[in-house]
């Protein structure tokens, strides 16, 4: 992106694009997954994987139909929408971000399906698919961009969908080897989805205080000089790998080793995994912080100054990553306590809270 685009206009239309896709999926999608995984688990271990089927497709039902309906209303109001986010836009650049915006519409639905998909796996002690799965957005992206001169910023917008549709493929076919149908069916509402919903509305609140911040530093970066909001994208890459890798791999591990336990009621063994594990998050988020600012700029040096990504950009992105980087351990912290408060109310105890 940096060779090919730089920090260019056409580059910060395609990121102000994103920035509402991109919230609705992690705010709105991303959290079915991590409502659905204890209460999944726990039906699995008392009443049989058919039980656990069952919510699951419920679940998938439900989810199809508000990511569509929520993806119709992202369109049906970009015009109202758009020029706030896009405030230092001119007319023409405006009008090129919502016809990026059409093409990476459906990424809302098809992230949903990833999600929760990824989270019966993950809830199946598969962690290989779901985690390597991901790779085919960069890599479609990156055939794409060497291949590809005449689409300009929509080759970008395509490797997106592509490489999520391709995602969709691989885990899918896992999750049809092991027995689990992947076509929904209503069954019937039930108490589990109910609780389901519950625990939704929790994540839900924790995710919308934790992915709101990137929407208004896009804003308020779009209303500066042109390459803004793509220097404020290339400065929170850096930081943003490490987090979400991290974050992942120990959500993706720890809900489900710790969802065992807690159907079986081994609240002990709970308490001391979370305890060595908020240890190793302080740990190495505070390391990442300190490497990060005293290596920032040669890290953006390596990474992105090559063709139109200059030196002029390296400086203005160093600096940003910099400051960036001082939220590492608490952005860490918070979705490690966001997951743990969903398994204190996935079956809640008047006598045993998660935090006594």
């Amino acid at each position: 992106m940096a060779w090919r685009f730089g920090t260019r206009d056409e580059l910060d239309a395609f990121l102000i694009a994103l920035v509402v896709p991109s919230l609705l999926s992690n705010v709105v999608a991303s959290s079915f997954n991590s409502a659905l995984i204890p209460t999944y688990i726990q039906l699995r271990e008392t009443k049989g994987i058919s039980a656990a089927n069952k919510l699951f497709s419920n679940l998938m039902v439900c989810v199809l139909m508000i990511l569509s309906l929520i993806s119709l209303l992202m369109l049906g109001f970009a015009h109202l929408y758009l020029p706030f986010l896009a405030a230092g836009f001119d007319e023409q650049k405006i009008t090129l971000t919502f016809r990026i915006l059409c093409t990476i519409s459906p990424i809302i639905l098809l992230d949903g399906i990833i999600c929760n998909w990824r989270a019966v796996l993950n809830a199946e002690e598969n962690f290989t698919v779901a985690g390597v799965a991901p790779i085919f957005t960069p890599i479609v992206t990156i055939i794409l961009l060497l291949q590809v001169h005449s689409w300009g910023v929509y080759t970008l917008a395509v490797g997106l969908c592509v490489g999520m549709i391709l995602e969709v493929l691989a885990i899918g076919f896992i999750l049809n080897q092991k027995g689990i149908s992947l076509i929904p069916k209503w069954q019937g509402w039930d108490d589990n989805l109910t609780h389901i919903f519950k625990q939704y509305l929790l994540v839900l609140s924790g995710a919308v205080l934790l992915c709101s911040a990137i929407p208004i530093d896009q804003a308020m970066a779009a209303m500066l000089s042109p390459g803004s909001v793509a220097s404020l994208n290339y400065g929170n890459k850096v930081i943003a790998a490490p987090m979400g890798l991290f974050t992942s791999g120990l959500t993706a591990s720890i809900i489900p080793y710790c969802s065992k336990m807690y159907a079986n009621g081994d609240w002990i063994k709970i308490r001391q995994v979370f305890k060595q594990n908020l240890g190793l998050i302080i740990l190495i988020g505070t390391s990442l912080t300190i490497l990060t600012i005293t290596f920032s700029e040669p890290i953006v040096q390596l990474l992105f100054q090559r063709g139109s990504f200059i030196e002029k950009d390296t400086k203005i992105v160093s600096q940003i990553q910099s400051l960036y980087s001082l939220q590492i351990p608490f952005y860490i912290g918070n979705l490690f306590f966001n997951s743990s408060s969903q398994l204190n109310q996935a079956k809640p105890s008047p006598s045993m809270g998660f935090w006594t």
